[in-house]
């Protein structure tokens, strides 16, 4: 299930129906403002490999090569599936390997994946 990125946009959106629904009064360490959690700044080296193993080291959108083999200079971005602006949250089920490109267009109000 880990490898079906529709089966984790939908999981992912009945999750951020919940926490659209909560509080920033009740869940002051987990939410920025109402029904939207805290931005994670820091991936760990191992989470990014494992996104990459799922991800096949290609971008989520457009199927860049980011594995460094085929083409050099392909920068890797930790990204959203459901934007943390619609309630999306950090859990690894809900997150996907971009390119820089591909990260810039994205905007933090609609999920996009392949």
């Amino acid at each position: 299930m880990f490898q079906d990125r529709d089966a984790l946009r939908e999981f992912n959106g009945h999750i951020a129906n919940l926490i659209k629904g909560l509080k920033v009064a009740d869940y002051p360490d987990l939410l920025s403002e109402d029904g939207k959690v805290k931005r994670q700044t820091y991936w760990p080296t191992w989470l990014k490999n494992g996104l990459i193993y799922r991800d096949k080291a290609r971008c989520a959108i457009c199927l860049t090569d980011l594995s460094g083999i085929i083409a050099t200079g392909g920068d890797i971005a930790v990204d959203h599936i459901v934007p943390i602006n619609l309630g999306g949250t950090n859990d690894p089920t809900n997150l996907q390997i971009l390119c820089k490109k591909c990260n810039g267009e994205k905007s933090g109000d609609k999920c996009s994946t392949s």
